[in-house]
């Protein structure tokens, strides 16, 4: 856009240009007073003026739109539910159990003694004489000799190297570190907050109350006729039963729907802004100097010597102990021992046995009824109610604002006056 203004504004300048020369020369044919003007030649080409061009800033407007919130009171119909209690006779059947009596055969078990015979082998002792052995322990002393060692010390001689301490006094250069005080300026980095504001959307979500029609399954009991086989007699009977049966119900709910507005706030925040400071720091720095210091110096020395050291020697000795020596000698016996000898033998023995015998016993069993009853019970009964309501909302207007803008533009600049042209031969 910059650029085909600038190419504009040259454009203009050269046109401008090219009419004033063109009238210069219209004056100089027509407009000739010489005494010569009827003899004048057609006038040269005019001489070409030079232009230069520079750039610079122009203050130009531009139109921006900017939205402004204002805040409007509208009235808003909204539906209120109003619950109540109220009481409603309904007819329910109840079921009651009635009792019956009949009667059924039975098999009862009964027990019976019964004698059977058997064979049973009964075991007899016997006396006998039998030979036993058995080994019986014999102990015996023995003299046994045996060797031992014994330790005996011998003192002996030896000559022995030992390391004795010796101590000499040396002149020694140690470094010495002394500590100096120097000033230097050191900068650092100081930061401090300064209050930015900017302008933030965020999303807002409201609930709006809907009513909707919903259907939901409601069971209730109905009382059905059912067989029933009997087990004793085989007969059928019919019995009444409740079967739960399923209908569908609509009721009217209300529920929050929510709706979503973007809402535009102002946010202030602290924005660091870092400077660098300059102070002078006092610090410690060591010097390193020497010195000569006289130092004991111990050093090892070796020296012989004769020791006088008891060795020890093994020796050996023969020595005698007693000792007891377990030996097994073998003996008999003679013993009477008791042994077994089996007879087979009848024996008559008495068994209970089970037998089933048929008995007429009475028994009895419910029958399920249904019996109607009047039950009231309380129903909430919603109804809704329409209340006007004040809300404060606010609302975008789109305002028109001038902005200044500076515009870099190239001009033309007239060049210093040139040379007058050489005036036109009259003919």
């Amino acid at each position: 856009m910059r650029r085909i203004a600038l190419a504009g504004l040259a454009t203009l300048v050269l046109g401008l240009g090219m009419v004033e020369s063109a009238q210069a020369w219209g004056k100089r044919k027509h407009g000739c007073e010489a005494p010569c003007a009827s003899e004048c030649a057609p006038a040269p080409a005019p001489c070409a003026v030079p232009v230069n061009y520079e750039y610079r800033t122009v203050m130009t407007y531009r139109t921006e739109y900017q939205t402004q919130w204002t805040e409007v009171e509208r009235i808003v119909q909204r539906l209120v539910p109003k619950r109540e209690q109220r009481e409603v006779e309904e007819t329910v059947w109840e079921q009651v159990q009635k009792e019956m009596k009949a009667e059924r055969t039975v098999l009862v078990p009964q027990t019976v003694r019964e004698n059977r015979t058997r064979e049973v082998i009964h075991v007899e002792w016997t006396t006998q004489n039998q030979e036993r052995r058995y080994m019986v322990p014999e102990t015996v002393i023995e003299n046994r000799p045996y060797e031992v060692m014994v330790c005996k010390w011998v003192e002996q001689k030896q000559n022995v190297t030992v390391q004795v301490p010796k101590t000499t006094v040396e002149e020694r250069t140690v470094p010495v570190t002394t500590w100096q005080t120097v000033s230097e300026v050191v900068s650092h980095p100081v930061t401090s907050y300064q209050t930015v504001s900017e302008v933030v959307s965020r999303p807002v979500t409201s609930y709006q109350t809907v009513s909707e029609v919903v259907s939901r399954p409601v069971t209730t009991c109905q009382t059905v006729s059912v067989p029933v086989c009997d087990p004793c007699t085989g007969c059928v009977k019919w019995v009444c039963q409740s079967v739960p049966v399923t209908t569908t119900q609509q009721h009217t709910v209300c529920r929050q729907v929510p709706v979503t507005t973007t809402q535009q706030y102002t946010v202030c925040r602290q924005v660091p802004v870092t400077t660098m400071q300059q102070h002078t720091v006092s610090r410690q720095v060591p010097v390193q100097s020497s010195q000569k210091v006289q130092v004991p110096v111990t050093t090892m020395v070796s020296e012989n010597r004769t020791v006088t050291v008891q060795v020890p020697t093994q020796v050996k000795e023969q020595r005698t102990a007693q000792v007891q020596v377990c030996r097994m000698v073998e003996k008999k016996e003679m013993v009477q021992v008791q042994v077994p000898v089996e007879k087979r033998v009848q024996e008559n023995y008495t068994v209970e046995v089970c037998k089933w015998a048929e008995q007429k016993q009475p028994y009895s069993y419910y029958v399920c009824e249904m019996v109607s009853k009047k039950v009231k019970r309380p129903v909430e009964y919603v109804t809704w109610q329409t209340v006007s309501e004040k809300v404060k909302e606010r609302v975008a207007n789109q305002v028109a604002v001038q902005v200044p803008v500076a515009v870099r533009v190239c001009v033309p600049v007239p060049a210093p006056a040139p040379m007058p042209c050489p005036p036109a031969p009259c003919y």
